[in-house]
């Protein structure tokens, strides 16, 4: 949508507001590429995200409290990392900073945490330590997460909201949300996998994908599949298109594997 508007509570138009007055309105982002200090340690990482004033010469001239040093312990055992305190960060696994910056946000004690697929990347044991993560922390802040992951989205949510083409379509239980006419219309039957399936005839439909899954990740081959080379396309909305396709194929496939692993 490139019209409406944008509120946090009653008072704060976020329309208006820049990064930093978002965050110090209690809104803490967290996007799908873990952006940590890869050159500092977690425990540095956890202390520069503190709350207080960050400009240069506060910043430089700061010293933990004893309240700081606490709260900082917490924060390191509720994202599981307490025994890689003093490990630079860029030596973390892909699940490990995403948990990382989760914390870098939790130092800043927001009122509403927006996670980005959290778990886009992390294997399947790494997804379920983020599950726990999150009902950990539920009851302290309100959290909001935009993912395509079914699987973890049942896990976590309470509340699901389904959005096609910028627009609300729907909201509700994700029980209510996979058997709702207009989500299967939009959504299942564009990707050919419908709720009611069985794992069996997912897993088909995955090994079919998958089968090609170079052309997938090959923008080149893929588009010269639909266009033979018509340039006047808009060849990097496919693109994205086709990543897109290809996560949500890799994803689907995990999650049946996961399955069948308890059947």
């Amino acid at each position: 949508p490139d019209a409406g508007s944008a509120w946090f509570g009653r008072t704060c138009n976020l329309l208006q507001m820049d990064e930093v007055a978002i965050a110090q309105a209690g809104i803490g982002r967290k996007f799908q590429k873990p952006s940590v200090f890869e050159a500092l340690s977690v425990l540095q990482n956890l202390e520069l995200a503190l709350a207080g004033d960050k400009r240069v010469w506060p910043t430089f001239r700061a010293r933990l409290s004893a309240d700081n040093r606490v709260f900082i312990e917490e924060v390191l055992h509720r994202i599981r990392l307490t025994e890689l305190a003093r490990l630079q960060a860029g030596k973390l696994s892909h699940g490990q900073k995403q948990w990382l910056e989760i914390g870098m946000l939790l130092m800043q004690k927001p009122q509403l945490l927006l996670l980005d697929e959290p778990v886009a990347g992390m294997t399947p044991e790494e997804m379920d330590r983020t599950i726990e993560l999150l009902h950990d922390l539920e009851g302290e802040q309100s959290i909001m997460v935009v993912e395509h992951d079914m699987e973890f989205v049942r896990a976590i949510a309470h509340k699901v909201t389904v959005l096609h083409q910028g627009s609300v379509l729907a909201e509700g239980t994700m029980d209510e949300m996979q058997n709702h006419p207009a989500v299967v219309e939009a959504y299942c039957r564009q990707y050919r996998l419908c709720p009611h399936e069985t794992a069996l005839d997912a897993a088909l439909w995955a090994d079919l994908v998958i089968g090609d899954y170079n052309h997938v990740f090959d923008p080149a081959a893929y588009l010269r599949r639909f266009f033979d080379g018509d340039e006047e396309h808009n060849y990097g909305f496919l693109i994205d298109e086709a990543h897109n396709l290809a996560d949500r194929v890799r994803d689907m496939y995990s999650a049946v594997l996961r399955r069948s692993a308890f059947s």
